[in-house]
């Protein structure tokens, strides 16, 4: 008996419910299609507008399917968290300034996202870790896992600012202290920030649809330290579904809430509103500086 030949790479194959052989095509499976290749097809569709969920379905054999609209149609995996980012960790740059946005007025599931803006004149952005909860996790136990992971990955530390929601000073039914006070027993002021959707929705579109120069986005993301916010960003971080004949339009724009995407998206929107703040005015037109250049997107 001849054995079946092997699956060529790039191909899978499998049979339908029908009864049908179904045979999908990655595009590494031709080989003169390389990972270079697909990310400058990637960036061309980005700069024409268009989001990779097609590319990633079409050609990457990615089928992941989330109910709802994603938040975000600006984030590109190949501009904003290329393979490299995927891979390995963020190399800090020196002169920067970090920023933790945290999510923890109100919830038992809080969450941090770190942000680091690079130095002037460029003053790119990168969000380089979160920490997010499992859940029932009450500040008092969060703040102090925050900081030793801080103290271990970055010995700074100290000089993070620390931004979250305007319910941070709220205190609790339980032991009527709130987490603005959970913070300062260990050392950390934590600066309340606006809840209005649209200005922390706009800081993040802002982010990401700007850029230094035509090869220098103004924000990445490190895929490798912040796993949830990246597959929030692809797609998992998504718009209410209207609920009901009589559901409002505004319920139809607001994020879920209820998925383990929306803490730590709303921890990275306080951080890139005080981030846009500190740059605020530097504009897309600048000038570069011999002794400094910004991070470029090529994989």
């Amino acid at each position: 008996m001849i054995a079946p030949p092997p699956t060529p790479q790039g191909c899978e194959v499998y049979e339908a419910d029908s009864g049908c052989l179904v045979l999908r095509l990655h595009y590494s499976c031709d080989p003169e299609k390389t990972p270079a290749w697909a990310a400058a097809e990637k960036r061309a569709e980005a700069r024409k507008g268009n989001g990779e969920k097609n590319w990633r379905r079409e050609m990457e054999l990615d089928c992941t399917v989330y109910d709802g609209d994603p938040v975000y149609e600006d984030y590109t995996d190949s501009i904003h968290c290329p393979k490299w980012l995927q891979e390995n960790d963020w190399e800090p740059q020196k002169g920067s300034r970090y920023i933790l946005g945290v999510d923890c007025g109100q919830t038992l599931n809080p969450a941090a996202v770190l942000l680091e803006v690079g130095p002037a004149p460029f003053h790119q952005i990168a969000a380089v870790l979160e920490v997010v909860s499992d859940g029932f996790e009450p500040m008092s136990k969060f703040c102090p896992r925050v900081l030793d992971i801080l103290a271990r990955r970055f010995p700074w530390w100290d000089d993070i600012k620390w931004v979250g929601d305007n319910t941070v000073t709220q205190r609790s039914g339980t032991n009527g202290r709130s987490a603005w006070d959970e913070a300062r027993q260990f050392g950390q002021d934590i600066k309340p920030m606006t809840n209005l959707l649209h200005a922390r929705i706009g800081a993040v579109t802002w982010a990401l649809c700007d850029w230094i120069d035509a090869d220098s986005p103004r924000f990445f993301i490190c895929g490798k330290n912040c796993p949830t916010l990246l597959a929030g960003f692809r797609g998992g971080y998504r718009l209410k579904e209207p609920v009901g004949k009589n559901a409002s339009e505004k319920d139809a724009r607001e994020p879920d809430k209820f998925t383990k995407f929306s803490h730590p998206h709303d921890a990275l929107q306080y951080a890139m509103m005080e981030a846009q703040r500190m740059i605020k005015g530097t504009g897309n037109s600048v000038r570069k500086l011999s002794s400094y250049a910004p991070r470029r997107h090529n994989d």
